[in-house]
């Protein structure tokens, strides 16, 4: 078995004036990534603190 992670930061856009939740690209890099690999498990996390918001990822697979 192997084990990949991935981590998508959420933000703020001052010239949209939004918020971007990255989740979805990380979802994206996840799909191309298990391409034609046997898939395990996915785990999932999302941490926040004070001054920080991040989702991470780890993909556990067989080539």
């Amino acid at each position: 078995m192997k084990i990949k992670t991935f981590r998508a930061q959420n933000y703020f856009e001052p010239r949209n004036n939004q918020n971007i939740n990255g989740l979805s690209g990380m979802e994206q890099q996840i799909n191309d990534f298990i391409k034609g690999k046997k898939v395990v498990d996915i785990k999932y996390q999302l941490s926040v603190s004070k001054d920080d918001e991040y989702y991470s990822a780890m993909v556990i697979y067989d080539d």
